[in-house]
């Protein structure tokens, strides 16, 4: 499994994800057995994506485990517009996700709990993954890419 997160950049949603969680990172996403995952606004739900936009900057991180599982007991669920909209409050609605949380999610579900509490957020994810070990490397969209897809 890898876990993806996307550096801000100049769309007004990430503009908006990023300032209401207070991080330079704006989406997650999650790589698991050759498919990338996650769950947008626009979108409305988390299901399989095809790939990263090329110029986008991302942090990636490989972890041992499969959260295959988990992201079959999870497809189609709903994105958590109130909840990200809210995260400061550290309001969260059941049975409903975004990014961040999807990211936490499926970490958990192959044994890694980062204790990240009710706010998810991309900066703190990557700190928590370098402080238990992991490392994590910053490429564009397009390498990922070709790399992985």
């Amino acid at each position: 499994m890898k876990v993806v997160i996307y550096e801000k950049n100049n769309t007004l949603f990430s503009v908006v994800c990023s300032i209401v969680t207070g991080s330079g990172y704006s989406h997650g996403s999650i790589f698991n057995n050759g498919r990338l995952y996650d769950t947008t606004f626009l979108r409305g739900h988390f299901s399989e994506v095809d790939s990263i936009k090329p110029e986008r900057k991302v942090s990636v991180c490989e972890i041992d485990g499969d959260c295959d599982e988990w992201i079959k007991g999870n497809m189609g669920v709903k994105y958590d517009t109130l909840g990200l909209l809210f995260w400061y409050f550290g309001i969260a609605f059941a049975h409903k996700l975004y990014c961040f949380e999807v990211v936490d999610e499926a970490l958990k579900s192959i044994g890694v709990n980062l204790n990240l509490g009710i706010k998810k957020d991309g900066g703190t994810i990557i700190d928590k993954l370098l402080e238990k070990g992991y490392a994590v490397k910053v490429m564009r969209g397009k390498d990922f890419n070709e790399l992985y897809l």
